[in-house]
């Protein structure tokens, strides 16, 4: 054989060999369960940045859950603060951090409109710390309740993301934080919200 006739038969041999899985790409994919029905649900990160009497922090973490219906929706969501918050007791300043989390409900008005309302309330337990800034100081704790209720502005961007602005109000009970904690830890906080997922 020619060798210039042989390089063309071998790159013939080549092309067939990589184009032969793009003849194919038409082919549903494999996969190992498939799901008879998807359920609509929907869930993501979220940022507060929120008031407090002894100062302003944020807090991150997300939210999720499942989709009741048209307008209900059913889940969990949960918070840390992620910035420094200082308390001034007694002439010294005190350390704060905080974690919470709980059941999520919430309503959407006119959930297909480009915007929409989402009203929510988070109710659960939470735990924070203080610790003053002086030789030797321990950590103090304090286990709390918490409701949040919340409202937010909702913008369809896919069929699957929106992106929601909010405003909330953290209110705790079942702990004196003012005086384990050298402030409480109730207020207000902005929220921004990403969700994916089926409706």
């Amino acid at each position: 054989m020619v060798p210039g006739t042989r390089s063309f038969a071998l790159f013939l041999a080549l092309l067939g060999v990589f184009s032969a899985p793009a003849a194919r790409a038409e082919e549903a994919t494999q996969i190992l369960f498939q799901p008879q029905k998807l359920y609509p649900a929907q869930g993501g990160p979220a940022v507060k940045y929120a008031s407090f009497p002894a100062g302003r922090g944020v807090l991150v973490g997300g939210t999720g859950g499942v989709v009741l219906g048209e307008n209900w929706g059913l889940g969990f969501a949960g918070y840390s603060l992620a910035t420094e918050l200082l308390a001034d007791v007694d002439t010294l300043k005190r350390d704060i951090g905080m974690s919470y989390g709980g059941l999520r409900a919430d309503y959407s008005f006119l959930s297909r409109r480009l915007f929409y309302l989402n009203v929510a309330t988070l109710t659960g337990i939470g735990q924070s710390w203080s610790v003053t800034r002086q030789s030797g100081a321990q950590r103090e704790y304090a286990t709390f309740f918490i409701v949040e209720p919340e409202v937010n502005l909702m913008l369809n961007v896919t069929q699957e993301i929106r992106v929601g602005l909010g405003i909330s109000y953290r209110s705790t009970a079942g702990a004196d934080l003012g005086f384990t904690l050298g402030s409480p830890l109730s207020g207000f906080a902005g929220t921004l919200t990403l969700l994916y997922g089926k409706l």
